[in-house]
């Protein structure tokens, strides 16, 4: 039988459900719990089992053989996803790094809106029957399309797409809105084509070409997603072991830029979308002072008023081995101390560092 929806389901039922389904199907529930079944939770191993959602996003086709199980084969699969999920479960994602790490999360198109708690409408008017019957209309005329759709864009709406690529581009660089979601935003141009094309499949159907007033109305949708993946993305990876990444974070910022000297302020500014406050640098700085990174330059008051943001002084030995040896097998993108068996004093222009071990950070 037809099925349109599918909820609780494991990855491999919802293989299968696929292929019986002629490679389309959408996964939607009002909770998270599909992501428990992503991470293994029910799998014997433990292993997460989410490869059916990454090719389901890209159209790879999706070949499973198991011995226990008939084999799958789904040409091009088209698998959407919709979940309404709690903060508190979008925080708990962030303890499974398989799903950040292989482009789970990167494949969603996040919304976080402001709670309206204590400010609801009471009894609000139901949607009309108009509307609904408009809807309905909608998706029974676009389930009912048989065969392969090929839409193509007007040249207008392909030079507003370029136009739009050249922006994203800009915010995925060092400084950029995007930069310190660089996975999520180098889809953002792909998920923007894909919301034209759902906007004028509902508008027109799926003939004609894309012109564009439609590729203008989804990159407004695209623009309007950026600060929402921000906030949930950052959700995701609020975590107490936070502040090696942050302190990584300013390290990078410093070799990039060929800092030898920099003020709290201009640390944080640089990364005031990850340090939204000015105190909220401050563990970054104190964990690359406590390694030996940098140090705070003592300075003596200079009369009334607010006194001047603190410096911070780079130790050269943070540039004297730029390229780290090889890891250990049991270190994970953390900070590692260089042993070289004896302390060193590194000169610099006003006084010296006593190191008693050289630090790196490994990436």
């Amino acid at each position: 039988m037809p099925r349109l929806i599918v909820d609780d389901a494991t990855s491999e039922k919802l293989g299968m459900m696929l292929a019986e389904q002629s490679g389309r199907i959408a996964s939607m529930s009002p909770e998270g719990g599909v992501f428990d079944l992503m991470a293994g939770l029910y799998s014997k191993s433990g292993i997460p089992q989410f490869g059916v959602y990454l090719m389901g996003h890209s159209g790879d086709d999706l070949i499973t053989d198991r011995v226990s199980r008939k084999s799958v084969r789904v040409e091009r699969p088209a698998l959407t996803c919709a979940y309404a999920m709690q903060p508190a479960v979008i925080k708990g994602l962030a303890e499974n790094a398989a799903f950040r790490g292989r482009g789970l999360m990167a494949r969603f198109l996040y919304a976080a809106p402001q709670s309206w708690i204590g400010r609801r409408e009471i009894a609000p008017k139901p949607v009309s029957d108009a509307v609904r019957e408009t809807y309905r209309q909608a998706v029974w005329a676009l389930a009912s399309v048989e065969g392969e759709i090929v839409l193509r864009l007007s040249a207008d709406a392909s030079a507003a797409l370029r136009a739009w690529e050249s922006e994203i581009e800009a915010m995925l660089g060092d400084g950029g809105q995007m930069e310190i979601m660089r996975d999520w935003g180098a889809m953002l141009a792909g998920a923007t084509l894909r919301l034209a094309a759902v906007l004028h499949c509902v508008e027109h159907g799926p003939t004609g070409r894309i012109e564009g007033p439609t590729i203008a109305a989804a990159i407004v949708i695209g623009s309007y997603l950026i600060p929402h993946a921000e906030a949930v993305l950052n959700l995701m990876a609020a975590k107490d072991d936070a502040g090696d990444d942050d302190a990584r974070y300013v390290l990078q910022w410093i070799e990039r830029h060929g800092r030898r000297e920099f003020t709290k302020r201009e640390a944080q500014q640089h990364g005031k979308r990850r340090f939204p406050k000015a105190d909220a640098i401050d563990p970054a700085l104190d964990e690359l002072t406590r390694r030996g990174y940098i140090r705070l330059r003592l300075s003596e008051a200079t009369g009334p008023g607010r006194p001047p943001s603190p410096t911070y002084e780079v130790n050269p030995a943070a540039f004297a081995n730029p390229k780290p040896e090889k890891r250990s097998h049991n270190s994970h993108n953390s900070f590692e101390p260089i042993d070289n068996g004896h302390s060193e004093n590194i000169e610099n222009g006003s006084g010296r560092f006593e190191t008693p071990n050289r630090v790196r950070v490994t990436i």
